[in-house]
């Protein structure tokens, strides 16, 4: 029986069957795909350039309804002149103005901030008088934190749990990868100043003398230069405020001949913030740690790390929790409980490797049926 002719496709397709090409395009495919399976970047959520930004302006004493007619829509206007943008909505407080403008997917970030900071800049005269100027925020994805550290005690409060966050941020925050770190709770450190009004009536002392020598006493800096012996010496004022016993020793006025300190006419305490906002952890059933004292919860302070741009997240919370068991023990007492609450490298890791199992699946399943019914060669 003669040969059958075949055409281009049929040709190719013998070759292939007869030569040992094809085994090595596909091995070389599988090592490159091998390769990239390690190199690229694993994220729990998809990098996606959707440029966006706040926009804040203060107007002290404006009404929620005048910083939405003079600022807020305004503002809203002026943003939707611009090319690119997807959609913009605000928000008007007592004093202040938010407006969120986001840009259309696939715009180039920085352009896109450029534009919206330039045509802000040409319609200030659109801004009412006594508000002030328009401060612009970038929004970015890469901000969202990947790791979140929780440091709970029940012998701390929230003052010495923020200064401890601190110190640990200061330790974490130079690892590689690690872009934006914020803290979240805890209690601010403050002088708090409480004025007596009958004694400051008492002694003829106006309140806005006590503010000027408040101003006046916390300053300094560079104040001069000394030149001599062929040598220049600065001079700096150290006189910065440190402690309430500094701010008490202030003379504020006189009384026949006798100095009037601020202790005199006022209370002052050195101490934490009032409470804002509480920041606390519960600990389940299953949890190794419970709360003491009857308490269903702890004080706690939160540590909120963001990644770089275009790294490994896997990679970014691994060397987070590595340094945080160095930490243990040294820099963290053994009373404070460090939880991680927050870890989106384990989470995306955790999905690609799913995702990875279930096409090493149908990878297997194919080449079974490919070798059962077509056979090893044309398989």
């Amino acid at each position: 029986m003669d040969q059958l002719r075949l055409n281009i496709a049929g040709r190719l397709g013998a070759a292939t069957i007869r030569g040992s090409l094809p085994p090595i395009i596909s091995l070389l495919v599988l090592l490159i795909g091998v390769v990239a399976l390690f190199v690229t970047p694993r994220e729990e959520n998809p990098s996606i350039d959707v440029p966006a930004a706040n926009v804040f302006v203060r107007m002290e004493g404006a009404s929620p309804e005048e910083v939405q007619n003079l600022v807020v829509r305004p503002l809203e206007r002026v943003m939707r002149e611009i090319t690119g943008v997807d959609h913009t909505f605000g928000m008007a407080l007592d004093s202040l103005a938010v407006v969120t403008v986001t840009f259309k997917v696939g715009q180039d970030k920085e352009r896109s901030l450029v534009k919206l900071y330039d045509r802000i800049m040409h319609n200030l005269d659109r801004i009412p008088p006594g508000a002030s100027q328009p401060l612009v925020k970038p929004l970015d994805v890469d901000d969202v934190p990947v790791s979140v550290i929780t440091l709970a005690s029940d012998a701390m409060d929230g003052l010495m749990l923020k200064r401890l966050a601190e110190r640990v941020r200061d330790q974490l925050a130079p690892l590689p990868g690690v872009s934006v770190a914020d803290i979240i709770g805890g209690r601010d450190h403050e002088v708090r100043i409480t004025l007596d009004p009958a004694r400051l009536a008492a002694w003829h002392i106006p309140l806005d003398q006590v503010h000027r020598v408040l101003a006046a006493a916390n300053s300094g800096g560079q104040v001069g230069t000394l030149v001599g012996d062929n040598r220049e010496d600065r001079v700096w004022l150290d006189g910065y405020l440190k402690d309430a016993e500094q701010i008490g020793r202030l003379i504020i006025g006189t009384a026949d001949g006798q100095p009037i300190y601020l202790r005199d006419v006022a209370t002052i305490r050195d101490g934490a913030a009032e409470v804002t906002a509480l920041h606390r952890i519960g600990f389940g059933a299953g949890a190794h740690r419970k709360a003491t004292g009857g308490e269903p919860e702890l004080p706690a302070v939160s540590i909120a790390l963001a990644k770089k741009k275009g790294t490994n997240a896997v990679v970014v919370t691994r060397a987070i929790a590595d340094k945080l068991e160095q930490l243990k023990g040294d820099l963290i007492p053994d009373d404070v409980t460090v939880t991680i609450t927050r870890d989106s490298g384990r989470r995306a890791d955790a999905a690609v490797n799913l995702l990875i199992e279930h096409l090493a699946i149908a990878i297997v399943s194919v080449v079974v049926i490919m070798l059962l019914f077509l056979g090893w060669r044309e398989a």
